[in-house]
Formats: structure tokens, sequence, C-alpha cells
């Protein structure tokens, strides 16, 4: 084996070393923003009536939170802060006489949540 041959080898594996080493530091960074996200998401969720909606629901929020897709929760959150009838819901979470919520904004994500596996 001559010498071009082992210094072109070594650099196409340094190469591979490199990307390899970017790329985990790329997922590792994903990570922890989706973390950083889906806390903030949960800080918000908790000043919600949607927050009272989930456990009377059934679902447990870390459920909604690393199950459901980050696009899908931020609609949601979205939703339930600019409904218009939050004072309907704030008087049935106050009663909790009837745990229909089919008129929520968000009952096709309650619905969907809970279709999902734990």
């Amino acid at each position: 084996m001559n010498y071009i041959t082992f210094g072109f080898i070594s650099l196409v594996g340094l190469l591979l070393f490199y990307t390899g080493l970017r790329l985990t530091e790329a997922i590792n960074g994903n990570f922890q923003t989706s973390s950083e996200l889906r806390n903030q998401f949960a800080q918000r969720i908790r000043l919600l009536p949607m927050y009272k909606i989930l456990s009377l629901v059934g679902i447990d929020q870390a459920r909604l939170l690393y199950q459901m897709p980050i696009a899908e929760i931020e609609t949601g959150i979205r939703n339930c802060e600019a409904c218009s009838i939050s004072a309907e819901c704030l008087n049935k979470l106050k009663t909790r006489s009837n745990q229909d919520f089919s008129y929520c904004i968000n009952d096709d994500l309650y619905n969907k949540i809970q279709k999902t596996p734990a």
C-alpha cells in the first residue's frame, strides 16, 4: 500500500469521524431545545383551563408533552388561549358535574392523546 492511498483513507476516516461528532452535537442540541420547549409548554398549560380538563379527562400532562408532536401541543395551547367560550369552560370546570368536553376546541387533541398507546 503506498502513502497516497493511506493518506486518502486516513482523510476519509477523519472526515467521517468529524461528521459523526458534529451529528452527535446537533442531536444533543435538539434534545435540549425540545426539553426546554416542553418545559415552557408545561408552564403555559398550568395557567390555562386545559390543565384541569386534562386531569378530568384522565390524561397525564407528561403524556401530552412527551407523546405528542410539539406543533400539535403548541396548537392546542394557542387554541385554549384564544378560546371564545372560556367562560362556559370555567363554569363546567367549577361544577365538575359534566365531564363532556366535546364543545372544547381541543377535543380532537384530547381524543388523539387517549388513543395513543402509553
